[in-house]
């Protein structure tokens, strides 16, 4: 079976919901017969509607039925004989009392042995894992600030997705987009303000990051439009022009931070599927392998990443219950030395995941984030005063899921989301720099 025709196999799961779709449920309905969340119940039906290439429950049972997916079981018509009419008992008032004392027995014990809802490790999607289910709202305006430039919008409005820069363009492939999980992939030149379209990757894939690494463009792991994370990891060869495969990450994972230091790709946390986990894995393209390093202090996912004076600063995250604010700097240069390679970072002044993280110079940039709660504002960190300074923000709000990169002084910030899914292409300009003639 090829991946087009994986894609558009029904899971088992998502068998159960349709024959109960058929069988008249509502989604309260079958999430309480399959012990899942409601928000469960309309993820799945988004993945059937998307599979069978239908808009209605309606037309997704029929083209189910009509694939032999499910059986619908034909309606029969009775005679039913009327009742015969006998004239009315008197009722003993004891005997009133006796029933309804007895109904509210039985009430009290349904409900002290209903089955429970099971105790996630997560909360269901849309948050985290996909904002498609989300209410479309009105994105606020771009605000006009110094220092950032608003560029040519993205082809495709995006969240989630990977990014990189490299030779002076930036690579973007996967992601999210209001019509679904996307194996697109574009390169924008901010020099001539261009976008243009690449192969598609060979798979659909979101909740992705990418880095460059020996002149080629490293997409690691992500998730399906099913939801379910993957290991495979697709590289893109911009000489070429073509996508490859590459050793497979030694777990599926997901929504994991990531960053290229010192020729080679670290990726941190992320989510396997299950839960969220600690794990952090070193990539070297030389023999094309992944080795597990020492693991992050504490699980997280959809945190950032960024190498600032020769080590890796891992920012924010979600843990499954909140967001965090702290900041965890890794020295590659200890493992294997006995000293630990973890140290505890200044905190942002802001709990936030689902941000974007760039370095230029002596700066580290936090942008965006917000899974939980409204951003206000950018952050910046200083390596040489070692604090947290707040940046004001073209995007006020839920500006999470965009992708960030470093070219030059210049830190392109693009997409999102922000009550809907955004195309926006922005530019921060970090750094002046003054070219100063030299005299004889």
């Amino acid at each position: 079976m090829n991946e087009a025709e994986e894609q558009k196999t029904l899971s088992k799961r998502e068998l159960q919901v349709l024959e109960l779709v058929a069988g008249g449920a509502t989604n309260q309905q079958i999430a309480y017969q399959l012990n899942i969340s409601p928000n469960t119940v309309k993820v799945h039906l988004r993945n059937i509607f998307a599979k069978l290439e239908v808009v209605s429950r309606t037309e997704a049972v029929t083209a189910a039925a009509r694939m032999g997916l499910i059986d619908i079981p034909a309606k029969e018509t009775q005679h039913v004989e009327p009742f015969p009419t006998f004239p009315p008992k008197k009722v003993r008032l004891w005997k009133v009392l006796y029933l309804i004392m007895a109904v509210v027995l039985i009430a009290a014990v349904l409900w002290f042995v209903r089955p429970r809802q099971k105790r996630l490790i997560v909360e269901a999607p849309p948050v985290p894992f996909s904002d498609l289910t989300l209410a479309v709202g009105v994105p606020p305006q771009w605000k006009g600030l110094p220092r950032w430039r608003r560029l040519t919008p993205m082809p495709v409005p995006r969240a989630r997705f990977a990014l990189a820069g490299y030779d002076g363009r930036l690579y973007l492939a996967g992601g999210e987009t209001p019509d679904g999980v996307t194996n697109s992939a574009y390169v924008y030149n901010p020099s001539r303000g261009e976008w243009s379209r690449l192969p598609d990757m060979p798979y659909s894939v979101d909740d992705v990051q990418g880095t460059a690494l020996g002149g080629r463009f490293y997409v690691p792991g992500g998730a399906s439009p099913s939801g379910k994370p993957t290991n495979k990891v697709s590289v893109y060869l911009p000489e070429a022009r073509k996508w490859i495969a590459a050793a497979p990450l030694p777990e599926p994972l997901c929504a994991y931070a990531l960053v290229a230091f010192g020729g080679k790709a670290y990726l941190f946390g992320g989510w396997n599927g299950d839960e969220y986990v600690s794990s952090v894995y070193r990539y070297d393209p030389a023999d094309d392998r992944w080795q597990k390093m020492t693991p992050l202090p504490s699980p997280r996912g959809f945190a950032g990443a960024g190498v600032l004076s020769h080590k890796i600063f891992v920012v924010g995250g979600y843990d499954g219950i909140r967001e965090m604010s702290s900041v965890l700097v890794y020295d590659p240069a200890a493992e294997n030395s006995g000293l630990p390679p973890w140290q505890k970072g200044p905190d942002l002044n802001q709990a936030r995941s689902g941000l974007a993280v760039a370095v230029e110079g002596a700066s580290l940039y936090a942008f965006g984030g917000g899974l939980k709660g409204t951003i206000s504002f950018d952050e910046r960190y200083d390596a040489v005063s070692g604090g947290w300074s707040r940046l004001e923000v073209p995007i006020p709000g839920r500006w999470r899921m965009p992708g960030a990169a470093t070219i030059g002084p210049w830190v392109y910030v693009l997409g999102g989301w922000n009550g809907d899914y955004l195309d926006v292409t922005a530019a921060y300009q970090s750094s002046f720099r003054i070219i100063l003639p030299l005299g004889s």
